[in-house]
């Protein structure tokens, strides 16, 4: 079962692919095996599956049955019209996307929800974490009620 990885769906290509270095399904001649372990990422994984690459087309069908059954539990539980999957491998996951689009009914009861890659860059996913904290910073940490005031 590849749920339940608490790393996001970039890093658990990354992983997978260095694990099946590390067993052999991928030879020691392969592409991604003479990359440094530190410099493998899932764009690398993700663009020469997009090329035809067997190894990394392995590991992104693999990816895209993770994302069809996460999606669909999502969609169990919330409902949602859209899933936008975000960060830095928005870029190239197309095709992922694509295959897990195929499954995704077949997770779900409801409806299933578009299926999408975020446009707005790999920082996203940071820069949507800081305007939360900044929003709840002004929300309750910063207000300044009666009963918080620092008046003498």
């Amino acid at each position: 079962n590849d749920v339940g990885r608490p790393e996001g769906l970039g890093q658990t290509i990354a992983h997978w692919t260095r694990e099946a270095i590390a067993s052999g399904a991928i030879p020691a001649d392969h592409p991604l095996a003479r990359m440094a372990p530190a410099q493998l990422s899932a764009q690398h994984v993700l663009q020469l599956a997009h090329e035809g690459d067997a190894a990394a087309g392995a590991i992104a069908a693999r990816a895209s049955a993770m994302l069809s059954r996460v999606t669909g539990v999502i969609g169990s539980f919330y409902d949602p019209e859209i899933v936008i999957v975000s960060g830095a491998v928005s870029a190239g996951i197309h095709d992922v996307i694509a295959e897990a689009r195929k499954t995704l009914p077949g997770e779900l009861d409801l409806p299933a929800p578009d299926l999408v890659a975020s446009t707005l860059g790999a920082e996203v996913v940071a820069i949507g974490a800081v305007s939360a904290a900044v929003e709840a910073a002004r929300d309750g940490v910063l207000a300044l009620t009666p009963e918080r005031s620092f008046a003498p």
